[in-house]
């Protein structure tokens, strides 16, 4: 059987290569893909590993030594790639934060921490020092300098590297575990997988192994995420999931690869093995059984299957290695520069190619079967000589009959090929909509997380005392500084709102916020009740310079925001709470513009009492002030971690209006803009040196990360555009396989036209016509699927990604240029397809 499946492959060597050409292409792309989106996740693991710590996994363990901790990963049979120890042993707050940590020298090597100068702690009492740390907190001889630490000393031996944690600007110190005794035996193990496994399933094995409870197994969702693996959210939708696992897992993006492939394959297979069914039909008629027959079909099927997915495999690979190492930049944003080849890719790829060839042999097999030895031999439709008729009536020239009724009785390749064609621009007016929308806020992602204001530059006050930080002349000379563009200056003050029930929708956010340690200690919980019954709910009070009252208007729900009204000192802004699972702004509260507050502050004169945060006891140390909702928005610009953090009810106000109802006249915070041209570093350091001497105050760039950010935006969008060039690419062939067959089906009416004298450019010119049809169904279709694709992102922009305002937009430029594109490949497809059939003999077309 399989000596004449060879004589097969080899007898139709134009419909062989046409095939093996297919095969190779569709690999090549699905390999390449797979692999470079294998590669992408890695580094931008590692990348991330960098911000929010190198470990994928971390299991707090208490009560154990920690040199069982190394056995219990050896017995768990886990595909561990790198473990360390951590635990935070005190802190301490002044002159500033700042925390002791104990770690395993394995923390070191994990996070790539170096010693720097010094020398490592080899006894009690002597620890290290991160580079940053001592800039900030202004040591000049850090070396054997001490610090204390719940009134023991720790000397500094050694200054080392700055690690993730320099991100959260928090500083630290380090001494070991084979050094110093724990005060307690709790650790947190912070373990990497193996990035070829199930990092999912082996986590669990893990779990298991140190018998830890669902609370003390903690994932990094950060350097998961990028790899693929997501962990369940308690405010994510099932949608939200499904549509983060196919953006980002390597196995359902090969799947829906070798899908599309399979789906261009079948196009073309099925019009091979519809020109082979006379040859089949032969065989039938000489004895071949089905048996035989369908595996003389599968048996060259397969053959070609192998070698043309061999070579893709190996072409996909290599290519997408050799272009990962030339532009590195392009496609990640770590050092490490790992390529690797998706294996899962290759065995999915396949699989899906394999069972295409198993249903294609038995399809035609199960077709000619069905036919009489002599419908075996030529294909006598009754059907099709009925509809030839009747469209050749309706027309005037016999030319666009044939070519209309091959549209109209095989409609199914009708669409695949206009289809196919179409999805290049969908593809890429659609990822151009996405990551277009996702810059537009990617700024102000980064500078703030929950925070709406955009900003390279912050200067955030690290306490909770009434105004401190920044005066107005540290401000004139921030703005001095060579290379600061704008300025956007911030007042902080704290309050008790109180809420009527019907302005209470839920409070089970709050009840949770209640919870939190610090919040319950430091302010007695965030929401409390009256006698009355009422609802007193705690919150910043935030006062903004013009600028920043100007930009608060984009996230305006209700109301206007006028300064000139908030100058008089009777009204406010409201920051409505935001659903974490639906994105709206009437669960929580009801509260909307023209609604009267009274809003209770502590006197400053009393801040210095230890409790005065509680808002109970003496009504003497506070004052209540009645205040009229001017609007309300969905959220603020500026937030700081030193009071509610934004889990209360945040009022707003200008800085005049603050200072003339509190006498608050300093600034917490100071956010800065550079100019483009300015270098970063550079400016860095000037502006760090003009306010060192204010007390408590963190600088914190944003710069560096977002021009990241925006990196990795571009990477994204690079390989969106190589997949959109892959598929018109692939559709152009399958294009032109679809026009060779419908010509070559329609030979004899071509041989019969031109013998009755119609001349070859006039059939030229009708081609052109057919060609303009397919361009014209193509664009439509692509119009519809932009417009529903569209649709469908800005969605997900808004429930999903909780972007504050995306707004459907259409690149018409974009959409008018690739309309042409398609236009033009449609009719110059045709034309090409049907120059082959003309360049031969009339008498041969008749034949």
């Amino acid at each position: 059987m399989y000596k004449i499946s060879w004589q097969y492959i080899k007898k139709n060597i134009n419909n062989t290569f046409a095939l093996l050409l297919c095969i190779v292409v569709s690999t090549i792309l699905l390999v390449g893909v797979t692999s470079t989106l294998k590669s992408m996740q890695i580094n931008k693991s590692q990348y991330y590993a960098k911000q929010t710590g190198n470990y994928q996994y971390k299991y707090r363990i208490e009560n154990e030594n920690y040199k069982n901790i190394e056995k219990k990963i050896e017995n768990s049979k886990a595909d561990v790639d790198s473990w360390s120890i951590l635990s935070r042993m005190c802190s301490i707050d002044k002159p500033k934060y700042f925390d002791l940590y104990l770690c395993d020298r394995n923390f070191f090597k994990q996070n790539n921490i170096k010693l720097l100068k010094g020398r490592y702690p080899n006894k009690k009492g002597e620890m290290l020092i991160e580079e940053w740390s001592i800039s900030n907190m202004s040591l000049t001889k850090a070396i054997n300098s001490s610090m204390k630490f719940q009134g023991k000393k720790y000397k500094i031996v050694g200054i080392v590297s700055d690690s993730y944690m320099k991100t959260s600007n928090t500083n630290v110190g380090y001494t070991f575990v084979d050094v110093e005794e724990p005060i307690s035996p709790k650790y947190e193990v912070n373990v990497n997988f193996d990035y070829q496994s199930d990092i999912l399933k082996e986590s669990k094995t893990l779990k298991d192994e140190f018998k830890v409870s669902s609370k003390n197994y903690l994932v990094n969702r950060d350097t998961t995420e990028a790899l693929g693996y997501y962990a369940a959210s308690e405010d994510e939708s099932t949608f939200a999931q499904i549509v983060e696992q196919i953006a980002s897992n390597e196995k359902v993006i090969a799947i829906l690869f070798a899908v599309f492939g399979c789906f261009i394959t079948y196009s073309v297979l099925n019009i091979i093995l519809t020109q082979r069914m006379r040859q089949y039909g032969i065989l039938v008629t000489l004895g071949a059984t089905k048996y035989k027959l369908f595996r003389i079909i599968f048996n060259e099927l397969l053959t070609l299957l192998v070698a043309g997915y061999t070579i893709g495999a190996v072409v996909g690979f290599y290519g997408s290695k050799i272009l990962f190492k030339l532009r590195p930049n392009d496609y990640i944003v770590s050092q490490s520069n790992i390529f690797i080849l998706s294996k899962n890719a290759i065995s999915i790829g396949f699989a899906i190619y394999l069972i295409l060839i198993v249903v294609m042999s038995y399809i035609i097999t199960y077709k000619i079967n069905r036919k009489t030895l002599l419908n075996s031999f030529g294909e006598i439709s009754k059907h099709l000589k009925k509809k030839r008729i009747i469209l050749s009536s309706k027309k005037r020239d016999l030319i666009p009959s044939i070519f209309s009724r091959y549209r109209k009785m095989r409609p199914v390749s009708f669409a695949c090929t206009i289809i196919s064609l179409a999805l290049c621009g969908v593809i890429l007016c659609g990822s151009n909509y996405y990551f277009s929308t996702i810059k537009e806020e990617n700024k102000m992602r980064v500078a703030g997380g929950d925070e709406g204001l955009a900003y390279d530059y912050a200067f955030k006050s690290e306490n909770n005392v009434f105004d401190s930080g920044l005066k107005n002349s540290d401000l004139d000379r921030l703005k001095k500084v060579d290379g600061i563009k704008n300025i956007y200056a911030f007042k902080q003050f704290m309050g008790e709102t109180k809420l009527h029930k019907k302005q209470m929708v839920s409070d089970a956010s709050y009840k949770d916020a209640n919870k939190d340690k610090r919040l319950k200690g430091y302010f007695n919980g965030i929401l409390n009740k009256d006698l009355n019954n009422n609802y007193l709910l705690k919150g910043d009070i935030n006062g903004y310079d013009e600028d920043m009252l100007e930009k608060e208007k984009m996230y305006l729900e209700t109301g206007k925001i006028d300064k000139a009204k908030l100058d008089t000192g009777k009204y406010v802004i409201v920051i409505i709470p935001v659903d974490g699972a639906t994105g709206a702004t009437n669960t929580i509260l009801n509260i909307k513009a023209g609604d009267t507050l009274e809003v209770k502050t502590p006197k400053l004169q009393n801040q210095n009492e230890l409790d005065i945060l509680t808002f109970k006891g003496d009504e003497a140390r506070y004052e209540t002030k009645k205040l009229t909702v001017l609007a309300t928005v969905r959220m603020g610009l500026v937030s700081s971690d030193y009071w509610t953090a934004g889990n209360g009810l945040d009022l707003i106000m200008s800085n005049k209006e603050m200072e003339k109802l509190y006498g608050i006249s300093k600034y917490d915070i100071a956010c800065a803009d550079k100019t483009e041209d300015v270098d970063s570093a550079k400016l860095a350091n000037d502006v760090q040196e003009v306010v060192k001497d204010v007390p408590r105050m963190n600088f914190q760039d944003n710069r560096t990360q977002l021009e990241e950010q925006n990196a990795s935006l571009r990477r994204q969008e690079n390989l969106i555009d190589v997949l959109a060039i892959s598929v018109i690419l692939i559709s152009i062939f399958n294009m032109l396989n679809s026009m060779r067959h419908m010509f070559s089906s329609r030979k004899k009416e071509i041989g019969i036209i031109r013998a009755i004298g119609t001349n070859e450019k006039k059939i030229l010119r009708v081609m052109a016509k057919e060609g303009a049809i397919y361009g014209i169904y193509t664009n439509l279709c692509m119009i519809l699927g932009i417009y529903i694709v569209t649709n469908l992102m800005c969605q997900h922009l808004k429930s999903v990604c909780f972007l504050y305002h995306p707004v459907v937009k259409y690149d018409l430029k974009a959409i008018v240029f690739i309309a042409i594109i398609n236009l033009v490949v449609s009719i110059f497809t045709a034309i090409v397809s049907i120059k082959k059939v003309l360049s031969e003999h009339v008498v041969t077309n008749m034949l």
